[in-house]
């Protein structure tokens, strides 16, 4: 009779301990310092603010495929903008697939915030990248980019690599431009402000839309051959409102008080667009221009 009680207290011991190992963790992995290297697939999670003063390292690196990231609200912060010469907040090693990122800050880096050029399919969301030495975050081919605020940044606020979504990000204050893309990406329902280049800077054959870019050093958009642009407003900056469209489409944008045009473009559609208080409020050349208002 006691083997067999203590047997089912052993049991009853095993399972309460299984229980809450699940319920605590929920199958994620943590992490409670920098650097760590992520070299697994599986899902992760950050459990604290965490900081390094040591240069040239990086803070998480992710040498896997997917793997999903969970800053869950916490900082992971560097030695400093300027300090070293190397070393990213959360850097994707190598060429990898499916690789999510979300939901903290990442700050203080002498390199991106986010070095995440060579993750292809990714996500990266809710995501704070500020005071960082070069891009705030560079998100790799065929990613989604979404709600991010990047600001006060050496280089860009974000850069996306060609086929990517960005949408619904703010970025202000960064050295260079707010946003660049690759070829091929849809930009949508971004704010860029004062930013040192171009609010928005894109490649070919991309879809631009509902766009506020605002007290940019450089143009609020500029763009390449058989882009779309629709819906955006470019206003008070000091380029031109929409810049260097070639042979695509630029229709129901509002561009005004723009030092340099309002719309600048050649050989494409222009149409329902408004433009005023501009140096200059048109210059299309060879264009088709149908009901535009100055």
């Amino acid at each position: 009779m006691k083997r067999r009680i203590t047997t089912v207290a052993c049991i009853v011991s095993l399972c309460l301990l299984l229980g809450a190992v699940a319920w605590a963790g929920d199958g994620q992995i943590d992490i409670a310092e920098i650097p760590y290297t992520i070299s697994s697939s599986g899902s992760y999670i950050v459990v604290d603010d965490l900081s390094t003063t040591a240069t040239n390292t990086n803070g998480i690196t992710i040498d896997a495929d997917n793997v999903t990231l969970d800053l869950n609200g916490h900082a992971i912060i560097g030695p400093g903008k300027a300090a070293g010469t190397s070393g990213a907040g959360i850097d994707v090693a190598g060429t990898q697939y499916n690789i999510a990122i979300r939901n903290g800050t990442v700050r203080d880096w002498r390199w991106d915030g986010v070095d995440a050029g060579s993750a292809n399919n990714s996500q990266f969301e809710a995501l704070r990248c500020y005071d960082n030495g070069d891009d705030g975050l560079a998100g790799g081919p065929g990613s989604t980019v979404t709600g991010n605020t990047c600001y006060n940044n050496g280089d860009d606020g974000i850069l996306g690599y060609y086929g990517s979504t960005v949408t619904g990000n703010s970025c202000k204050d960064n050295a260079s431009e707010g946003i660049q893309t690759g070829n091929g990406v849809t930009v949508s329902g971004n704010t860029c402000y004062s930013n040192d280049g171009d609010g928005i800077q894109t490649a070919g054959a991309c879809t631009v839309s509902g766009n506020t870019c605002q007290y940019n050093t450089g143009d609020g958009i500029q763009t390449s051959d058989g882009c779309t642009l629709s819906g955006n407003t470019c206003m008070q900056n000091t380029g031109d409102g929409i810049h260097g469209v070639y042979g695509g489409s630029v229709t129901g944008n509002t561009c005004y008080s723009n030092t340099g045009d309002g719309i600048e473009a050649l050989r494409c559609i222009i149409a329902e667009n408004c433009c005023y208080n501009n140096g200059t409020n048109y210059n299309l050349t060879s264009c088709t221009s149908v009901n535009n208002h100055p």
